[in-house]
């Protein structure tokens, strides 16, 4: 039993993903029997779906926790992937995208299917920020999140957004130490691990 996490690489100015981080400390742990392969997804657009693709055929996971960086003080439990990307920043390839269609054949949006109710208790009992998102963004982590649940619609599938390092910020703009992003991360996988342990 395999439940694949994946995390992104550094993109923009910043030297340091913390999802990427996070992915090295989960790689190879096991929750409830399930087996975590955590991997660091390239933010590059044409990248994205062939390498999710790629991990899915090989590990063959149970579940799909996706994750990546945005702002704000909180761990986001996204419930809503857009059919859409259009970014005002470029991908890692240099590619700045402009209000395209990630499917012509899917629908508009799709919904999470993770337990995101179980997650956000767990969370919450860690006493780590975190709240529900219907918005992802237009970017690579809604895309990826479109992807995965739009390429393996059998597969539970969902995505996570994390705030912004201290070292990342100015100010007194919105941040979360590493070890609390990796900690409600592993909570994420876990919770998963548990609610599939229950249901399968």
């Amino acid at each position: 039993m395999t439940i694949l996490f994946t995390g992104y690489e550094p993109f923009g100015d910043w030297a340091i993903n913390p999802t990427a981080e996070a992915a090295k400390v989960l790689d190879g742990k096991e929750f409830n029997g399930h087996r975590i392969i955590a991997r660091i997804l390239p933010l590059r657009y044409k990248e994205i779906e062939p390498e999710l693709q790629k991990l899915v055929n090989e590990y063959k996971p149970n579940a799909i926790v996706l994750s990546g960086q945005a702002g704000g003080a909180e761990i986001r439990l996204e419930r809503i992937a857009k059919n859409i990307v259009n970014c005002n920043i470029p991908y890692n390839c240099g590619t700045l995208v402009n209000s395209e269609i990630i499917s012509e054949i899917g629908p508009d949006a799709h919904k999470s299917t993770l337990p995101l109710e179980r997650v956000m208790s767990e969370i919450n009992k860690a006493g780590i920020p975190v709240r529900y998102s219907d918005d992802a963004g237009e970017f690579g982590c809604n895309q990826v999140f479109y992807h995965g649940r739009e390429d393996f619609p059998d597969i539970p599938t969902g995505f996570i957004h994390v705030p912004l390092l201290p070292e990342q910020v100015t100010g007194n703009k919105p941040s979360m130490e590493q070890e609390n992003i990796t900690l409600a991360l592993e909570i994420v996988v876990k919770s998963v691990a548990d609610w599939l342990e229950n249901n399968t």
